[in-house]
């Protein structure tokens, strides 16, 4: 592959922009924006679990699962943020 740019740059410098903007990967928005919501949503439900927990509105147990939920989105925003940028 490298052997193909270094020829195409030495013969038409044309060719291997065109050659770079066809294969080269956008990042997908859309799908960015959605990961970092899920992120912040991830973040803001930790407090609320250890305040509602302290406040004694549930357990230690459901404290805990709420956390997890919390983790498991803020997780799931990280993996979709990173499919996005390629």
């Amino acid at each position: 592959m490298y052997a193909y740019l270094r020829r195409a740059s030495i013969l038409n410098g044309s060719r291997l922009v065109s050659f770079l903007t066809t294969f080269r990967r956008k990042p997908n928005l859309p799908m960015r924006s959605l990961g970092r919501i899920l992120q912040t949503i991830g973040l803001l439900i930790l407090p609320f679990a250890i305040v509602s927990e302290l406040i004694g509105r549930v357990g230690l147990g459901q404290s805990m699962l709420i956390a997890l939920a919390g983790m498991i989105m803020f997780q799931m925003g990280v993996a979709m943020q990173k499919t996005s940028e390629g």
